[in-house]
């Protein structure tokens, strides 16, 4: 249902005009965060004993002077079709489809000890060279790997991690 919704959220916006793509996922993840963040919202607009004309007057008071026509019509639409308990989801599905479309891919560098963002940076770089991407990664810090890096973007895991060599040298010893 997510992403269905997200991505029809963004080709609406990417239909609309140039350059709304953008500020239509900023409008959309602000409106996430306050119906995320509002229990007695989430609960009047999940109500079956409110009225959908009580609830939409409700939506326009709080929204529509600050989100664009295609955000509002998602919004009536969820509301509509009870489907406003979805939105964190939506959004979320939504950022990931405009970054697939953009040819960008997240992923996690795990290292031993923290790094730097610069080095975070370098690294996602010249991993995004390697896989003809724009890479975005998230640090991590696990002791186990002892030191080197692990990266891991989508399926694909490039692993210079010493715990993973001390393995490999402990197989090839063993065999």
């Amino acid at each position: 249902v997510a992403r269905r919704y997200g991505e029809a959220y963004l080709n609406a916006l990417e239909a609309s005009e140039a350059g709304a793509a953008e500020p239509g996922l900023e409008q959309l993840e602000m409106v996430a965060k306050v119906y995320g963040g509002s229990r007695d919202l989430q609960k009047f607009l999940g109500s079956p004993e409110i009225g959908s004309e009580e609830k939409e007057q409700l939506l326009n008071r709080l929204f529509s002077d600050w989100v664009g026509p295609q955000l509002q019509g998602l919004l009536h639409l969820l509301l509509k079709r009870d489907r406003f308990d979805h939105l964190p989801a939506i959004t979320e599905e939504a950022a990931f489809v405009r970054e697939v479309r953009q040819g960008v891919v997240r992923g996690q560098v795990i290292t031993a000890r923290p790094i730097s963002q610069a080095e975070t940076q370098a690294l996602a770089k010249a991993v995004g060279d390697l896989l003809k991407k724009k890479v975005i990664l998230e640090r991590s810090v696990d002791q186990k790997v002892m030191g080197g890096v692990r990266v891991i973007v989508g399926t694909s895991t490039l692993d210079g991690s010493v715990q993973t060599l001390l393995k490999e040298i402990r197989r090839e010893l063993m065999d």
